[in-house]
């Protein structure tokens, strides 16, 4: 869960601080009419629902080619251990999953005061820079951890 606390670092700054640098920086007046600042966060869960079928149908050409992506790699695996994990089990790893997102927005708040002390583009290159750092750490601890996470073989 160490992994996930950089990316959620920069995503979740979408709703902190990026509403307030739209709401300084970008003109919400659309043929006379303003759009609300607040309309910003729909952006998101909107592609999120529409890219949907596209990274399937993506996933299922890359499977037929054996190039699937691993499992650590999908988002459905942190769903589906918590599904099959004993009861103890799941409730660490769901603790484990809202500390990793308490300690994500910990550090939201702290760098997300820096933004008046910085201009737009050093506040959102950090994040960048932060979210970078995440995908090079799972990068390199990639396989280490599909080791761990992957289900026993029943091979005889």
């Amino acid at each position: 869960m160490f992994i996930t606390i950089f990316q959620s670092i920069a995503y979740y700054q979408n709703s902190n601080v990026a509403l307030i640098w739209i709401d300084r920086s970008v003109d919400l007046e659309v043929l006379g009419y303003r759009v609300p600042t607040g309309w910003f966060n729909s952006i998101d869960p909107f592609v999120s629902i529409v890219a949907v079928p596209f990274i399937l149908a993506s996933w299922r050409r890359q499977a037929l080619r054996g190039a699937e992506p691993a499992e650590m790699a999908k988002i459905g695996t942190g769903a589906w251990i918590a599904c099959a994990a004993p009861p103890r089990v799941r409730a660490t790893l769901m603790g484990t999953a809202f500390m990793s997102l308490f300690l994500s927005n910990v550090a939201i708040g702290r760098i997300g005061g820096a933004f008046e002390k910085m201009t737009p583009t050093e506040f959102w290159a950090l994040h960048a820079a932060i979210a970078a750092v995440g995908g090079v750490l799972a990068w390199t601890l990639g396989r280490r951890l599909e080791c761990v996470l992957a289900p026993p073989s029943h091979d005889p």
